[in-house]
């Protein structure tokens, strides 16, 4: 932005922007460009401007600005200093950053308020620095099933491609199924992956679904790539 200075900008409000993918130098620019879009429902991507660039690190107060608080997807590329209070309400689809300050034990209340059918209806969310964390105390308290020979042939036989898609996409690494108790027919897959390394990754795959002959049951779908809307 140095050969094209803020005050000389006649850029005006975006009003039906949903979308935006900022590279950004600094967090000077971050807040300039949001500043024009809309506060609510956005699909923003925030990443350094190039390698040289330092990561962003956010902190709780900025992370209650309009635009990322009511955000249907938001992937930053640095650190959110989410307080216990923000993880557990957030309203996202989709979310990706590195949030070391948020608890095990928080993490673990996030997954039960989805099971419980009182939390954050995501599709997918990538929560950073997974080598910090205790996956026993993650899932302390909470019913699983581990993505054996048992698990993927069973799911196969009603969604044929699931697994080897999920696979191509997610890769494989520590996976496990974690049904809703609202919903048996629902459910997301709990991975810690072999090909997003670092991150702990939550998908909600499971749905239910109604057969032409009025049959209940489970299908599963893999989630998007991680940088597809």
């Amino acid at each position: 932005m140095k050969n094209y200075p803020f005050e000389n900008s006649q850029m005006r409000s975006l009003p039906r922007c949903k979308l935006a993918r900022l590279a950004v130098m600094s967090k000077d620019e971050m807040w300039w460009w949001l500043k024009w879009l809309p506060k609510d429902n956005l699909d923003v991507w925030i990443f350094p401007f190039d390698e040289n660039t330092p990561s962003l690190v956010l902190s709780s107060e900025e992370l209650n600005c309009q635009q990322f608080r009511n955000a249907e997807q938001l992937k930053i590329g640095g650190r959110v200093d989410y307080t216990n209070e923000q993880f557990l309400n957030l309203k996202l689809k989709v979310g990706l950053f590195h949030s070391i300050g948020v608890a095990d034990e928080i993490i673990n209340q996030f997954i039960k308020n989805w099971i419980n059918g009182t939390g954050c209806l995501f599709q997918r969310m990538y929560l950073g620095s997974v080598k910090d964390r205790k996956l026993d105390e993650i899932l302390r308290g909470i019913e699983f099933r581990e993505w054996d020979q048992n698990f993927k042939d069973e799911v196969s036989i009603k969604s044929v491609s699931f697994v080897t898609d999920f696979e191509s996409i997610c890769g494989q690494g520590e996976l496990c199924q974690i049904s809703s108790k609202v919903d048996p027919y629902e459910s997301i897959t709990f991975q810690i992956s072999d090909v997003f390394q670092g991150f702990l990754c939550l998908y909600h795959t499971g749905k239910r679904a109604i057969s032409l002959d009025g049959e209940i049951y489970t299908n599963y779908t893999a989630p998007d790539y991680i940088f597809q809307n």
